[in-house]
């Protein structure tokens, strides 16, 4: 996964000693969204979970066309400022376009926005998983669960029997301010809102 500025210079190099590229599994096509999953600028846990000002790039190695054994939810970051340490090897450190976190799961990202409107500015995840759609949450960095490698929390399970989900789309359809989930699968159109 290669990154570039908004002039469409190259910010990453394949192989490149100080700012690679980030690299994937062999013989899969990402699936990639972007938001803000890490929240408000008190969300941190210093030195090696600083909150990170901008959004986060949201990416699975399996997508509605290919399915990846060794699948994993990852969240990157750029950061050209200080380096940032890892909490483990000691004295080693992040690059500039790396991950927040990795987390072993089934199923492609669908979508990355605020669904619930929580106050700590996070956006939630949408996962597809065959006839099954879930939200997650990023968790604070500071707490137990994400530092003993628990980095999600499930808020939401939706299963749809018989069926295979082809797309998720995120979007306000009934002007009530909160974001509703269109889930599209081989047989139906399903409107997934607040009541």
């Amino acid at each position: 996964l290669h990154l570039f500025d908004a002039s469409g210079a190259p910010i990453t190099f394949t192989n490149d000693p100080i700012s690679p590229s980030f690299k994937g599994e062999q013989n899969h096509i990402w699936s990639i969204a972007v938001g803000n999953v890490d929240g408000i600028a008190s969300n941190s846990w210093l030195p090696y979970f600083p909150n990170n000002p901008g959004k986060e790039i949201i990416l699975t190695h399996s997508s509605p066309y290919r399915t990846v054994a060794n699948n994993k939810l990852i969240i990157l970051r750029y950061n050209n400022g200080n380096p940032i340490p890892k909490p483990s090897p000691p004295e080693t450190y992040l690059f500039p376009f790396d991950t927040i976190c990795t987390f072993k799961i089934n199923g492609w990202v669908a979508g990355v926005n605020d669904i619930d409107g929580d106050p700590k500015g996070k956006d939630e995840i949408v996962l597809v998983d065959g006839n099954k759609v879930k939200i997650l949450r990023l968790r604070d960095y500071e707490t137990f669960e994400f530092r003993t490698g628990k980095p999600f929390d499930t808020l939401f399970v939706k299963e749809f029997p018989n069926e295979t989900i082809l797309k998720a789309e995120i979007v306000d359809l009934d002007g009530d301010s909160f974001n509703d989930l269109i889930i599209t699968t081989n047989n139906y159109t399903y409107f997934v809102g607040k009541p």
